[in-house]
Order: structure tokens, then sequence, then C-alpha cells
């Protein structure tokens, strides 16, 4: 009876041994295991070489070649620096989800003179579920390879993937890099510890055909962050992105970003078959990290800057010359020689492609009401890189709304016109009821305290809230206004703030848009001012001293206008700046038409502040300067008339150099010790 039932249990392993052979290897094969319906296992190393041949070999021989895994091995002799080893490889995704190559490692590479170069693809690109790649791999000697020069090269390249997480198939993204990688101009390769698998190149070839035969009637989509850049460092058209022909001639199509040919700001530009069909968008006043984003919908070719809009910058469905040249981050193809053109000198991150058809994307704007109520729906969603529209009003108790903000400190407004690029939530501002409060009482508008104020009385007016109104402080008002962190503004044809009294002012931000500037000061006006900003951006100063007498301590004074000073003295007025900055993008920082401009303080310190900026002269002196302390820049000199410098801080000298700004060269005059 023992032998009997160990007789069976022998039989029943023996069967059973065999079923779970076949299913091991069969799993093995399909890459998972389904147990009721449900996959319960896959295994790691969905990707496989499937095959790795030689494709030609032009005066090179293939000593040994082979595959393992995601590895390709190779054994290569040249006969000299022109020739060339080209081979096919082909790979397989066996996987039930989508992977892309990230980048590839070489275990082994030992010839530094020679480099590789994929075609059909690329780092980024995307190889999904069951599907099967064939592309090839050149090995090159590099233009100018550097001695001694040996002709044998020992490989080992390790293709690695990450599985990619799509949700929208029918936009897949076809290239992605998400490190940063910095690009050092024609000569240097690439660097950037996230970018090792491009060291060996100086511009990044995506393997994209965004204008072939078969892709130019689809949507894209090609985004990237500039985290660094020089104008001044990069040649004219230094190129960003370029999904273009070129070359140095001739007027092809396709689209690029890239610097502009005649000036320091970035350009972007669409052809379409001639160069009769071309659009040009131009992007000035830029700041870094900045994020770019360009689509193709519907044929029509869309952008986003910064936190800009999306949009349209060409339609282009009548474009009828495809062309299979490949994008390009940080250089360009000159189609006529096959060589690399317009190099870039700066950092991007970020990099990705998408091809096909694309949907619009949301985002979600949550709506924080801070201490208080918001009836209804606290959301809103917002097609991406449109404006956010007119959103509800909270309400709370003996409090007035102020309006939403981007932030919790209350830094920068939300307009209906603000443009939504991914999910945020705003919040409420709320501030007491009335704009000014003198004592216990509280005035609905700076107007009216300021009207409130007896003559030759001392008096404090402390600002609750922003104001845009005219206040001017008469001859006989002794005034301290503490403005906090509130702006006032005036878009009237009128100065924001007329002083012939004496004033004081504390904080806050004084701004004018309109035909005059910010602040007047008159004659026989007495005025202080501690840790304010003042910005004109209409045709006038910021601030005017017409005869009167200025204490500026830490301020900061900005004028964009076309043909007017930051801060203008005139009418034998006195103007001491201690600390602080003075800014003119189109004209002199400071101009002393008649009067007297400190800088400084005369304490036996030379102090690098404030630091005066002009686009013209930093200074622009008519009469007479007491330079004790900081720094002056101008593009066409930094202080003109420096003769009439009355005094300087003992035992110092004016030394003058040179500055890079924005790739500007700026003039500099500071002090230094003897």
């Amino acid at each position: 009876m023992k032998n009997r039932k160990r007789f069976i249990i022998n039989l029943f392993l023996l069967v059973l041994l065999p079923i779970l052979l076949i299913t091991v290897g069969f799993s093995a094969l399909s890459t998972s295991l389904t147990i009721g319906g449900v996959t319960k296992f896959e295994p790691i190393g969905l990707i496989r070489v499937m095959s790795y041949s030689t494709n030609q070999m032009d005066n090179s021989t293939d000593v040994n070649s082979s595959f393992e895994g995601t590895i390709i091995r190779s054994t290569i002799d040249f006969n000299n620096t022109s020739s060339t080893a080209t081979y096919n490889v082909t790979i397989r995704n066996l996987g039930q989800v989508d992977y892309y190559l990230e980048k590839i490692v070489r275990n082994t590479f030992s010839n530094d003179n020679i480099e590789y170069y994929l075609d059909g693809f690329q780092i980024g690109n995307v190889i999904h579920a069951g599907e099967e790649k064939t592309f090839t791999i050149k090995y090159k000697y590099k233009s100018s390879p550097t001695a001694p020069i040996e002709m044998r090269l020992n490989s080992d390249l390790e293709f690695m993937f990450k599985p990619y997480n799509e949700t929208d198939a029918t936009f897949p993204t076809v290239y992605k890099h998400d490190g940063a990688c910095t690009f050092n101009g024609a000569n240097n390769y690439i660097t950037g510890v996230d970018c090792e698998e491009y060291w060996y190149n100086n511009y990044i070839d995506t393997g994209v055909q965004l204008y072939s035969s078969d892709n130019w009637q689809k949507d894209y989509e090609v985004g990237f962050t500039i985290e660094q850049y020089s104008p001044g460092a990069n040649i004219n058209q230094a190129v960003f992105f370029n999904a273009k022909k070129e070359n140095t001639v001739a007027k092809f199509p396709g689209l690029v970003f890239r610097r502009d040919a005649a000036s320091n700001n970035l350009e972007l530009t669409q052809t379409i078959n001639t160069s009769a069909n071309k659009a040009i968008a131009k992007f000035t006043d830029l700041h870094y990290p900045l994020q770019v984003r360009i689509f193709r919908i519907d044929g029509v070719i869309y952008y986003s800057v910064g936190q800009g809009a999306l949009t349209s910058l060409q339609d282009m469905n009548n474009f009828n010359n495809p062309f299979t040249t490949t994008a390009w981050f940080g250089a360009a193809l000159n189609e006529d020689n096959n060589t690399i053109m317009r190099n870039l000198i700066g950092t991007i991150s970020h990099m990705y492609v998408k091809l096909g058809s694309y949907t619009q994307e949301y985002a979600t704007v949550t709506l924080d009401p801070t201490d208080g109520v918001l009836s209804g729906d606290n959301t809103k969603t917002v097609p991406i890189f449109t404006a956010v529209g007119e959103l509800p009003s909270p309400t709370c108790q003996d409090k007035v709304f102020a309006g939403w903000y981007t932030d919790q400190s209350y830094l920068t407004k939300v307009e209906n016109t603000t443009i939504v690029s991914e999910n945020t939530t705003y919040y409420a501002k709320w501030v007491s009821a009335g704009e000014a409060k003198i004592g216990n009482t509280v005035y609905g508008h700076l107007a009216d305290a300021i009207a409130a104020v007896n003559d030759n009385e001392p008096t404090t007016i402390y600002v609750l809230n922003d104001s845009s109104t005219k206040i001017s402080i008469g001859a006989s008002k002794i005034v301290t206004l503490d403005c906090s962190t509130n702006v006032i503004s005036n878009s009237e044809a009128t100065f924001t703030l007329e002083n012939y009294g004496t004033l004081r002012i504390i904080g806050g931000t004084f701004t004018n848009n309109s035909a005059t500037g910010a602040i007047n000061n008159e004659q026989g006006g007495n005025l202080t001012l501690e840790g304010t900003r003042v910005i004109a951006s209409g045709s006038k100063q910021a601030i005017y001293n017409n005869g009167g007498t200025v204490l500026s301590t830490n301020c900061h004074y900005s004028n964009k206008s076309n043909n007017r000073a930051a801060v203008h003295n005139l009418n034998n007025g006195t103007f001491t700046l201690i600390g602080g900055t003075v800014t003119a993008e189109k004209f002199h920082g400071v101009y002393n038409a008649q009067g007297l401009v400190t800088i400084g303080t005369q304490d036996g310190n030379i102090e690098t502040s404030p630091v005066i900026q002009g686009s013209t002269y930093g200074i622009y002196n008519n009469q007479s300067i007491n330079f004790y302390d900081g720094i002056v820049k101008g593009k066409t000199n930094a202080i003109y008339n420096d003769t009439n410098i009355a005094n300087i801080e003992a035992n110092s000298t004016i030394t003058t150099s040179t500055e890079d700004i924005n790739g500007i060269t700026y003039k500099t005059a500071q002090l230094t010790a003897n």
C-alpha cells in the first residue's frame, strides 16, 4: 500500500514538473505570468537587443561584435582617421508598458579620439510595448583628434531604459531629457552631471523629424527651460532649438528658436516653403530660468515663453516642402556640407518633444479665502497658457477684500489676464477698511488724511492700503507718511506725489506711468525717503527735485522711460543718495542739471552702495558732485563731466573699469582706498 502511494506521488511530480517548466519558459518569452486573468509577475529588463551587425565598414574592420541584454560590444580596427564603422542595431520591447532611452553608459570605450552617432533612435525616444526598432550607430574619429592616435576601439555600450508613463497615448513624448546640460560652444563638448550621454557631443540630436512627409501634419509640442544664458558670449543666431533646414545662404523652411541676428534678444522664427512665408516673434527683458514651449496645433504654430499666454505665430497649413532633418538642441546642421553651425553657449534642462494629436490640457486654480468666506466652488478649471479670467470675491467681517495673490506674502497680485500654466493656489488678501489712519481715525482715502493735517503740526499718517490718487503736501505741513508695503500710484498726467513742505516717507512704492514722474519735490520742499521704491514707466523721471532738498536712504529708483533719467536734480537742489539703487533703462541714471548731488556719506569708509546705472551715463553732471561711496555704471561712460567732482572720500582714488551686464559692456567708476 505504501509503495502504491509513493508511486502515485512520484507519478504526480513527474507530470507536474514539465508543466511548471513549460509555464516558466512561456512566462520568460511572454514576459509575464498571468493567473486568473491578473498579471502577478513581470520580469525586470524587458528591453532586449535582438541583433547587432555591420552595416558599412569604410576603411575599417569589424574584429569582433556581439550583444547581450541591452549591451552592444565592438572591437574595430580603423585604417586612418577618415575611417568609419556603421552597425545596425535592433531592439525590442518585450514588456507591457512603454519605455524611453534614458542614457547610454560607456562601460568600456578605449579610444577618446572616437565618437559615435545614433541615427533612427536617440536619447529620450520611446519604444512602445511590443514594438521593435532598428537604427544605426556610427563610429568615427573626431574632427580634430589628439596624439597619440590609436587605430583600435574596444567598446562596451549599455542602453539604459526607464518606464515611460504617458497618460495620453495619442500625444506621446518621443524625446525626453530632464537633466541640465551646459552647451559650451562650437569647439567644446556638453557638460553636466546629468548629461553624461552627451559628453562627447556639442549638440543634442533628438532624432525626431518634425517636418518629414510622415510627420509635418501632426501636432507637436517642444519644451525646454533655459537655466542660464549670456547673450554676449554667443554668436549671432546661436541656436537653442532647431527643426529647420539650414545653410549659409538659402531660406529653407522649418522652425528655430535662437538669439536674434542683430541684438541680444531671443527670437522664434517659422518659415514656410520660401523666405516670403516667414514669421518672427522677438522676446526681450527676459529672466532666467526661462521656460519655452512651442506647439503646432491643427496646423498653427503657437508659443509660450516664460509666464506668457499661448500666442499664435503662423498658420502653416500651406506648407508643401517636407524634409527629413531631425530636431536639435544647441546647434543647427548646414545642409550643404553636413557641418555643425550656430552652436550655443548656455544651459538647458527639461527638454522634450511630443508628436501626435494634441489634446487640450487644463489646470486647476484653487482659491484660498484665508480668513474669509467664499460662497460656491473654490476651484476653477482653466485651459493651460490662457488667462484665468474673472474670479469670485470672498467676504470677511470688518475687512475689505484687496484681491487674489499668487503667494501668501501678497507680493504678486492676480489680474484677469494672469496666465495659468499649471495647478496653482491663489490667496485672498484682506485689509482694514480705509486707506489711511491718523491716530485712531481711519480715512477712506489717503488724500482725505493729508487734508486733515494741520499747518506746522507734526503728523504721522499710516497708510493702510494701496492708493491710486494724486497727493500733495503743502508748504506748511510737517508729515511722516508710513507706507509699509503699500503702493501709491497715479495714471493721470500729474505727479503721484508733490511735496512743498517737510515730508518723511517710510517704505512703500510710488509709481506713475503717465506723462509725468512719480515724485516731485518742489523748491522749499524738504523730503526724506527711507526704504522706498520709486518707479516711473511713462515719459518723465522717477523723482524730480526742483530746487528742494532730498535725503534718500536705501531707496530704489527705476525709470523705463525713453528719454528721462531716474533721478533729476535742478534749480540748485541738493540730493543725497545713501545706499540703494538707481536704474534707468534708456537714459541717464542721475541727471544733475543744476545743484549738488552727494553719493554716500563722508565717514572714512568706502561702501559699495548705492549702485547707479544708466543706459547712457550713470551720472550726467552739469554742476557738482560729492562722491563718497557706491558704484556708478554707464554704457557711454560712468560719469559725464567728472572733472566737477567736488569731494571724494579721504585717502581714496576714483578707479574706472568695465563690466559685462547681460552681454553689454558698461564703464564703471568707484572709489578704492589709497
